[in-house]
């Protein structure tokens, strides 16, 4: 993500970013990952994702070609076997879509 300073309007680091809500809010809670929840007087509440979750979306995106690529491969070389890798995609990616 990038973030901005309020005042400048220029790029700063997240916890550059972090600091910025502090000055106008207060620490809501953070969790074991790094994500913070931040209550800012002049705003909303808003969370400021940790490296994890910020690239969350774009993980999800790249697991789903994998898989879709893999299951074509599986196809085109004839392989009926049970590829354990493609088990474990296919319950990460129910579970970001909520479905397990």
């Amino acid at each position: 993500m990038n973030y901005i300073d309020y005042r400048t309007g220029k790029p700063i680091s997240r916890e550059e970013y972090i600091g910025n809500g502090l000055e106008r809010g207060q620490l809501l809670y953070q969790y074991r990952c790094g994500c913070v929840i931040i209550q800012d007087r002049t705003a909303d509440a808003y969370i400021v994702c940790c490296s994890k979750h910020d690239a969350a979306l774009e993980m999800y995106e790249a697991l789903k070609s994998i898989r879709d690529f893999l299951t074509e491969y599986r196809k085109a070389v004839s392989d009926v076997s049970d590829w354990p890798i493609l088990n474990k995609m296919n319950k990460a990616l129910d579970k970001a879509e909520g479905k397990s």
